[in-house]
């Protein structure tokens, strides 16, 4: 049997790079699992399911449509691009249609995931309502577009610190947003642990409150990677109760993960194990030399400047083919690095979890 070209540069790697040992994990492909939709959505969306070359919904998408048009809070737990996405905004979209005045709260980690989520969002609201309008209202967010956004927007997208900060004290001038709230989408819910979750988990508990003083009780809609706790962890954030959507229709490839174990070497008197940043930099110099699109994750913003300087020191090629991604980047310098990764100049990206949550690079 011939060897892929993926196994033969994993044979290749084996040759050139260093290790004690190796082991590779094989997963077998899926194909996808159809369903149709029992509940209605309105036919605009047809359009736009055509323009995207959608001809039928994943099965766990339409197990979500139908739970929230039942008037249920709902989690959805599936891979990554598996289309969770569609999940709440077929329904989020589908209710502003029927009612123009209604309103929802999505919630990100990042605000680099609420930039990619905006962009699919405006292509949908593109092809089935132009009169809807949705903004991003961030810490990037020019404070003389605020008032407008706050006074028009059907559709906010910001994260939990915005919603702090700058929504939940001012309330009062938000009314007409709370008072027709529909949803509350809560996006890469797993990110939501420890301290940080904590807080996050106070925090809707006070805009809840905030909803019911104004008359209304959104409901919530999760998604989140796959965790093996979703449904009670979803119900401890938002003290609310869940439906756990978990079948997942969506196709994917086969999958090959390599746990690359450095080898040992002599450190004057001392046995040590070969640093595995270094092991990084050598397996990510030949994959650019290959050309493969490749995204490596560090645990720190300075292992990923360290990484990406000694690459583009070793590697003298274009500027843009090896990018750093982290948190402190001013806005304009994030949006230059992001549009780089989604026209595909950028063959390499290093990063921290700033880039982790949800961004979807179909190239990467």
């Amino acid at each position: 049997m011939q060897k892929s070209d993926i196994e033969k540069i994993i044979d290749h790697l084996k040759l050139i790079v260093p290790y004690e040992s190796i082991h590779i994990e094989n997963i077998n492909p899926q194909s996808a699992v159809f369903d149709e939709c029992k509940k209605h959505i309105n036919p605009v969306f047809y359009n736009y399911f055509e323009s995207k070359n959608i001809i039928d919904l994943y099965v766990h998408q339409v197990e979500v449509i139908n739970e929230i048009f039942k008037k249920k809070n709902v989690i959805i737990v599936s891979k990554t691009a598996s289309g969770k996405t569609l999940c709440f905004n077929i329904p989020v979209v589908n209710q502003i249609l029927s009612d123009i005045s209604a309103t929802a709260l999505y919630l990100f980690p990042t605000k680099a995931l609420a930039q990619d989520q905006y962009k699919t969002l405006s292509e949908m609201l593109l092809v089935t309502n132009q009169n809807i309008v949705c903004n991003i209202y961030d810490g990037d967010t020019p404070k003389d577009n605020r008032i407008k956004i706050r006074n028009q927007s059907n559709i906010i997208l910001s994260n939990p610190d915005m919603l702090h900060y700058a929504i939940l004290p001012y309330h009062t001038h938000w009314h007409r947003f709370f008072k027709n709230i529909k949803f509350l989408v809560l996006d890469e819910v797993h990110a939501y642990r420890g301290i940080f979750g904590s807080h996050v988990g106070l925090l809707i508990r006070r805009f809840m409150r905030i909803c019911k003083h104004y008359g209304s009780v959104p409901q919530i809609i999760c998604a989140s990677a796959t965790i093996a706790n979703a449904k009670s962890h979803a119900e401890k954030l938002t003290d609310s109760p869940f439906t756990l959507v978990e079948k997942d229709g969506a196709p994917r490839g086969k999958k090959q993960f390599l746990i690359w174990n450095p080898p040992i070497i002599s450190m004057g008197n001392r046995k040590i194990r070969k640093a595995s940043q270094e092991i990084g930099i050598q397996i990510l110099g030949i994959l650019l030399e290959k050309r493969l699109k490749t995204i490596c994750f560090a645990r720190s913003r300075s292992s990923v400047e360290v990484i990406s300087s000694t690459l583009k020191q070793i590697y003298d090629t274009d500027k843009d083919r090896i990018a750093a991604y982290r948190g402190g980047y001013l806005p304009l310098e994030r949006r230059e690095i992001e549009r780089n990764l989604f026209e595909g100049q950028t063959d390499i990206v290093i990063s921290t979890n700033a880039l982790e949550l949800g961004i979807d690079i179909g190239a990467l």
